[in-house]
């Protein structure tokens, strides 16, 4: 039981922080004009972080956390969708660039996962 909670917790955290490593970004984003790389390395690098930090954590299931970091995003995604039914019309590819954010996420974690097994 000790370990489903720690897994649940786990997971919880896992989806807090690739929420915010997208949600701190996103504002900031508004204010470049036509330089967009800054905001997606800025992403990059976090979710990169956060993998790697769950790999670190989990390395068994580095695959399952790495990708729990979008479900924060996609339950605000669908938070939006039911309460302000005027935006995300586009919800597929918001979903699919989201899904997007989980690869640095996940080659961060099979990283540190295959140093820590060495």
């Amino acid at each position: 039981m000790r370990e489903k909670v720690d897994k649940l917790i786990l997971i919880i955290l896992s989806a807090s922080a690739g929420y915010l490593s997208v949600g701190i970004v996103s504002p900031a984003s508004y204010n470049y004009t036509n330089i967009r790389i800054v905001p997606i390395a800025v992403i990059v690098i976090l979710q990169l972080t956060t993998g790697s930090f769950l790999g670190y954590l989990r390395p068994k299931q580095w695959f399952n956390l790495s990708l729990a970091t979008v479900y924060g995003l996609i339950c605000v995604m669908f938070f939006d969708i039911i309460f302000t039914s005027k935006s995300h019309n586009l919800w597929p590819l918001e979903l699919f660039l989201y899904f997007l954010t989980a690869i640095p996420a996940s080659i961060g974690a099979y990283i540190v996962k295959r140093m820590k097994n060495k």
